[in-house]
């Protein structure tokens, strides 16, 4: 089942970025650390949401790989960072690629 999603996010990309054509430049990094909580509710998606009780997981890695190890469901993915670039006139992307174990 991971070999499928991990086919199909790869394709999404590549797909995504031939329809538009751009090339994706790196500005910031953000492996590492992310908060990461079970289920599925909108007000995870509200930027005042306090998440300081959820787990914390390192990514990118698969969640079963962390104690999570048969879930199959929804899940949410939080990360905080500041961006003190220049955005003016750009647009910016969140490019995730995944690395997938064939």
């Amino acid at each position: 089942m991971k070999n499928i999603y991990s086919i199909l996010s790869l394709l999404l990309i590549a797909f995504t970025a031939g329809i538009y054509g751009q090339e994706f430049k790196a500005v910031m990094r953000l492996e590492g650390l992310w908060k990461f909580s079970l289920g599925d509710n909108m007000k995870y998606a509200t930027q005042s949401y306090n998440d300081k009780n959820w787990d914390q997981i390192k990514v990118p890695s698969a969640w079963e790989d962390q104690g999570y190890n048969g879930y199959d469901g929804y899940a949410w993915y939080r990360k905080h960072f500041k961006y003190y670039g220049d955005s003016k006139g750009r647009s910016l992307y969140l490019l995730y690629t995944l690395y997938a174990v064939w």
